[in-house]
């Protein structure tokens, strides 16, 4: 159990539970994983949004062409499927240049 969930006791006041959801949640945005997982989570989510934008404006466009709606989707899946790992490799790198 979370040290801060730990001291809520059952007669508390009004207030006091939103004070504690506050510290726990502070608590979780203590740790030393966080910002590596909001980075990776915005990258997964943007990537995400960035294809469906991409499937939903280049299908019409692709189907008036004659082409299947998926051609230009996969074309950005691939290159998604490409960057996101050559990203991982480059990030480090880059990291443990300038700390030294």
């Amino acid at each position: 159990m979370h040290p801060d969930l730990a001291e809520l006791d059952p007669e508390t006041q009004p207030g006091q539970d939103f004070r504690v959801q506050l510290r726990s949640w502070r608590a979780l945005l203590d740790r030393p994983l966080t910002s590596y997982y909001l980075v990776l989570g915005i990258t997964v989510l943007l990537l995400g949004l960035g294809l469906v934008m991409v499937q939903s404006t280049a299908s019409v466009a692709d189907l008036a062409a004659g082409l299947s709606p998926y051609s230009d989707f996969s074309k950005q899946l691939v290159g998604a499927a490409i960057g996101v790992p050559l990203m991982w490799v480059a990030a480090p790198t880059s990291c443990l240049e300038k700390s030294e």
